[in-house]
């Protein structure tokens, strides 16, 4: 075997290599976001706020909470939340329904409601039927309690 030929097998045997490398990374590069999005979603539906109806009587009833929205248009959602402590801070429970409610939240410095999903305006709180600060960052929960923001005209 000749030198030119001993040179030309390991510029072959590198070209090989570097093709099994880079398909080797294209599988775990789709790998990764495969997983990712598959681990994502389904951390979403475990962590999913259902929606269920806080009449329901039972005990654990008073480990739960609910936030319900009104948009003023005919649209509400109602979110069930599973606090882990009682006296649970309004805000971040709103930060985080809308987080794994597919929607967006915008707070002023105040603590008032800016938008909800892009609609700005007035919005009203409501604490188990009673219209309460609209600053949701002075407000807390307990087991139990309905809360209802809802978009004033």
């Amino acid at each position: 075997m000749s030198e030119d030929e001993k040179y030309k097998n390991a510029a072959e045997s590198v070209q090989s290599y570097w093709i099994i490398v880079f398909f080797a990374c294209a599988l775990a590069i789709f790998t990764v976001f495969y997983v990712s999005e598959n681990f994502s979603e389904e951390l979403r539906q475990l962590v999913r706020f259902s929606e269920i109806s806080p009449e329901s009587g039972s005990s654990q009833t008073q480990e739960r909470f609910w936030i319900e929205l009104d948009f003023g248009n005919g649209k509400k959602r109602l979110f069930e939340i599973k606090p882990d402590h009682q006296g649970y801070p309004l805000e971040p429970a709103l930060v985080t329904t809308s987080e794994y409610g597919d929607f967006t939240v915008e707070l002023r410095s105040d603590g008032t409601i800016a938008s909800i999903d892009g609609l700005q305006g007035k919005w009203g709180v409501y604490q188990n039927g009673r219209k309460v600060s609209d600053s949701v960052s002075i407000l807390f929960a307990t087991g139990g309690e309905r809360f209802v923001i809802k978009r004033q005209p």
